[in-house]
């Protein structure tokens, strides 16, 4: 494998493991909001305190758009024989494309 490659699959694999992350906070604060709207009761696993602050979670997204970026410019190093063999950047912290053949007439 080319040293482009592998270096942007390193920083691809990054910024995905940031954007994964950042969901798991979001599904977090997001369960927290609907208990405390509806006036439901929450079994709690994580104690209030364990949540990052609003400047943890701005750090967070900051260091997601230049992890982002940064893969972004190391796929533009890639050779494009080669891109079509690997996940884009702009699919970063989305779920993989799934290509069924089947459906092809």
């Amino acid at each position: 494998m080319s040293n482009e490659v592998e270096s942007y699959l390193a920083a691809y694999n990054q910024a995905d493991s940031l954007a994964s992350k950042l969901k798991q906070i979001a599904t977090s604060i997001g369960r927290v909001a609907r208990a405390l709207k509806t006036g439901s009761t929450l079994d709690c696993t994580q104690a209030l305190s364990d949540y990052p602050t609003a400047n943890e979670i701005r750090a967070q997204l900051d260091q997601l758009d230049e992890a982002k970026e940064r893969a972004q410019s190391l796929w533009d190093a890639v050779a494009p024989e080669l891109q079509f063999r690997l996940p884009r950047p702009d699919r970063v912290g989305r779920p993989p494309i799934e290509v069924s053949f089947n459906d092809v007439e």
